[in-house]
């Protein structure tokens, strides 16, 4: 009793927390507006803001000329503006183009009545959060079972003796309310899921398909996880809906079950000989409401068995998924999910499949939700402490050995690669699939190109922004790039270049972004990279001294350095990264010097890159 009032007040400070956040952002997030002239049944309106200055994230939008992410708001209604632009920017007049469906008519959408511009979405997320914390410490969950599952953790570590993919697959096949499957780096856990979902959704067996709801914090995993299913099994594209924004779905592998294509046929014409039946016309006018529109959504989009949206993203009422019940609610990365996110798909779930990896990276918490201008009830240093808990791990770490399970062999990485990946963040625990003797294109699988020596070797602020950037380690990674232009044969491969700093990833994407070489090629930085992989992956560490935390970062350099399938060039200052001989940076590279499987290059002060650099590397 003591541990479920104790994880009831965190949940109400999480709460507290995602309100004071809403309230901003609604209180910053808004402009007020005054319709002038209308068109196009009121679709259309030219008109003014009523402040003297446009916020910045208002002129941003108009400025640009195009699809926008504003919201027209007035006392009796609402819609998103497709298109928006300036007029007159001096006179702070504009032209907004709402995204009315063609059945609304004049009098509903009300143009004269829209008083404000806000950005769409503002605080609507937090609104979400907060609620889906509200739900949980008054026990508002479809399944006991899943509740008490969540919040009646012991709180106390518990061994995982599920190791092993055959012992995932038995941990998924249990009828235990929550599950949760650890699936480090390349261990295969998409394919898992796919295999797992094909064989409750069998051909023939329909009457007994569960309702299934498959979530994750971001739209790349769920667009991941969801194509491969119905790659294997196209048959269950009758039976998919994708939700979720134009901007996320349109051209992806999943708009033909996006739910905005599903939902055309609702307007389809029906032909001179029914148009003017009584029956239509009942239709017509249930479509010209926006309750009708969300009835008929509902009805015609309810009976499929596989629906698929954010965590977020499930709770928009027009979606109708927070209002019902679903046999299963998989989370996918939900290492890298926010408390309050996974406790939505949670709550209307009889069942519930938490896969992740806690120990790539986190939840993302920006600077602007660490604002002072915000006004937290709570102070900052409490407010960081509860966003930052990982409650995958606390729910992976507190499960019934039972109940969890951890995929051990990774099929992406040589074992040169893996093995320095598992004894760094996994102790020990992941084996390698791929053990191939022949390697050529590097010195090594691992390298790193020490620049402790190069007197050139600083990196400086950038002047576009307050990231940095580090021109003397761009001109060491062209040479290399040049060297495995010439090396590029026969073999199709590609290189990730992968830049914890976002200034240096900017330039390195202007600088190759004319250059023609024999691979793909493609800069990204840390936080973008998860999920994704390459051939060779070169890491560039850009900082030559001062605060080095952040690449320190266990969780970043895990993710940076396990996307490589075939080799990993790290470029560094090592005498920065490995003071004292401490620190992952350190442990990588004592750990590959001591398996003879990394080469150390330490270039001298008054280094030539292409005598130094180039030939070392890539012979």
């Amino acid at each position: 009793m003591l541990l479920q009032r104790r994880a009831a007040l965190r949940l109400r400070k999480l709460s507290l927390i995602y309100q004071d956040q809403q309230e901003h952002l609604q209180t910053t997030g808004t402009c007020g507006f005054l319709a002038g002239e209308v068109h196009s049944g009121g679709r259309v309106i030219v008109g003014t803001i009523a402040e003297r200055e446009p916020p910045p994230w208002l002129d941003n939008a108009l400025s640009a000329g195009g699809d926008t992410r504003l919201r027209a708001v007035g006392h009796e209604s609402s819609w998103d503006v497709a298109r928006a632009s300036w007029v007159d920017r001096d006179l702070g007049i504009c032209r907004i183009e709402l995204d009315a469906p063609a059945e609304a008519t004049h009098v509903e959408i009300n143009p004269f009545g829209l008083t404000r511009l806000e950005l769409a979405g503002e605080g609507s997320q937090q609104q979400a959060l907060s609620r889906a914390l509200e739900n949980a410490i008054l026990g508002k969950f479809a399944s006991a079972g899943v509740h008490g599952a969540l919040l009646g953790l012991s709180g106390d570590p518990l061994p995982n003796r599920h190791l092993g993919r055959e012992a995932g697959e038995g941990v998924l096949r249990s009828d235990a309310s929550v599950t949760a499957i650890w699936g480090p780096p390349g261990t295969g856990k998409t394919t898992l899921l796919v295999k797992w979902l094909l064989s409750l959704l069998e051909p023939g067996k329909e009457a007994s398909w569960p309702s299934v709801l498959v979530t994750a914090p971001t739209h790349v995993a769920i667009t991941k996880l969801v194509t491969d299913l119905l790659v294997q099994a196209g048959r269950l594209s009758e039976e998919t809906v994708r939700y979720g924004s134009a901007e996320r779905v349109r051209g992806s592998a999943l708009e033909p079950v996006w739910h905005v294509r599903l939902l055309e046929g609702l307007n389809r014409n029906p032909g001179d000989g029914l148009r003017d039946s009584e029956s239509w016309q009942r239709w017509a006018a249930l479509l010209a409401t926006r309750e009708g529109r969300e009835a008929a959504a509902k009805w015609l989009l309810g009976p499929r068995h596989i629906h698929v949206a954010t965590c977020v993203g499930m709770a928009r009422r027009d979606y109708a998924l927070s209002n019902r019940t679903f046999d299963i609610a998989i989370v996918d990365e939900a290492g890298k999910a926010f408390g309050a996110e996974l406790l939505l798909p949670a709550s209307v779930a009889r069942r519930v499949i938490l896969v992740g990896d806690h120990n790539q990276l986190p939840p993302t918490i920006t600077t602007d939700v660490l604002d002072e201008d915000i006004g937290y009830r709570l102070s900052m240093r409490e407010v960081e402490e509860l966003l930052r808990r990982n409650m995958f791990r606390e729910v992976f770490e507190q499960l019934p050995p039972e109940n969890k399970g951890m995929l051990t062999m990774q099929y992406r990485m040589h074992e040169d690669i893996g093995d320095a990946v598992g004894a760094l963040f996994y102790d020990g625990r992941l084996e390698s699939h791929r053990r191939e003797r022949e390697w050529a294109l590097t010195s090594r699988r691992l390298v790193f190109v020490d620049f402790s020596k190069v007197q050139d070797y600083r990196h400086r602020r950038s002047r576009k922004s307050e990231s940095i950037e580090n021109p003397t380690e761009r001109a060491a990674l062209h040479v290399l790039l040049d060297r495995l232009h010439t090396r590029a044969r026969d073999k199709r491969w590609n290189v990730l270049v992968v830049c914890p700093y976002e200034a240096q990833r900017m330039a390195v994407e202007q600088e190759i972004a004319d250059a023609r070489f024999a691979f793909d090629i493609q800069a990204t930085t840390v936080d973008a990279v998860q999920g994704g992989e390459a051939d060779v992956v070169i890491l560039l560490m850009t900082r030559s001294g001062g605060r080095v935390q952040f690449l320190l970062d266990r969780h970043r350099l895990n993710v940076a350095l396990s996307r490589a399938r075939d080799a990993v060039v790290v470029l560094g200052h090592l005498g920065c990264l490995a003071r004292d001989g401490e620190g992952p940076v350190a442990e990588f590279v004592r750990f590959g010097l001591e398996r003879n499987t990394l080469d150390l290059v330490e270039l001298p002060e008054r280094a030539n890159f292409k005598s130094h650099l180039g030939p070392r590397v890539v012979p």
